[in-house]
């Protein structure tokens, strides 16, 4: 296959602008922060060190070798966003196998904007502060969810919003498949007020839990 100069310049045109588009450009700045906080880092704790006269042994590395190390992290921080891209493209291409082509994109583009759309409205109302309003609600008046009705009242909306985000029958009945046997399993109408607590508590920490690694100045953070 060959490459004109023309086919190379619309090529490079097209990246420099996806580059500077608004949803890529803003996170130009917390990239390089991330990659280059290990440099900083390292630098910051050895001045500290010094300072204080303690007798850490800590890496030095010339600026050169930090540099460089630097640029590697960048080169598999890089490769780890096409991997994770690329591999959902394949599961969707799976998924959507056997179905008429006409079809495949526009049933794709649906499911991914309901469900992308039902996420971006959970995190807005987290963020406006609506949810840890509910939630310290719910806490106050957890005797109310001890009651299995409860938990089919709740069954019956998310299986709703499950049928309606996932329109294709065959992925809705597996989605809603988990989904029950979760609430079976977990004690979801045996035990509803337990299984419900646990659930906020859950979802708590995953909304309020920092699960950023903590660098260290031995560079002991590997590629993966």
């Amino acid at each position: 296959m060959e490459f004109s100069a023309l086919a190379v310049f619309i090529s490079f045109v097209a990246g420099f602008v996806s580059f500077i588009s608004p949803c890529v450009l803003p996170l130009v700045p917390a990239y390089i922060g991330y990659m280059g906080g290990r440099t900083t880092h390292t630098v910051s704790t050895q001045i500290a060190a010094g300072a204080g006269g303690g007798t850490q042994t800590i890496s030095q590395g010339t600026p050169m070798s930090l540099r460089f190390n630097t640029f590697i992290h960048g080169l598999f921080f890089v490769a780890g966003f096409a991997f994770v891209f690329v591999s959902l493209g394949l599961l969707l291409t799976a998924i959507f196998t056997g179905i008429d082509e006409r079809q495949n994109v526009v049933l794709a583009t649906d499911i991914i904007g309901r469900v992308g759309g039902i996420i971006i409205i959970f995190f807005g109302l987290h963020f406006m502060g609506v949810l840890p309003s509910v939630f310290a609600r719910i806490r106050k008046n957890q005797d109310t969810l001890d009651n299995p009705i409860v938990t089919v009242l709740i069954a019956l909306v998310v299986v709703a919003i499950l049928l309606w985000a996932f329109i294709i029958p065959e992925i809705a009945a597996t989605v809603i498949a988990i989904f029950v046997l979760w609430l079976v399993l977990g004690g979801g109408f045996t035990q509803p007020g337990a299984f419900w607590m646990k659930a906020l508590s859950t979802v708590e920490r995953g909304l309020y839990s920092d699960t950023r690694k903590q660098m260290t100045a031995q560079g002991g953070g590997g590629y993966t």
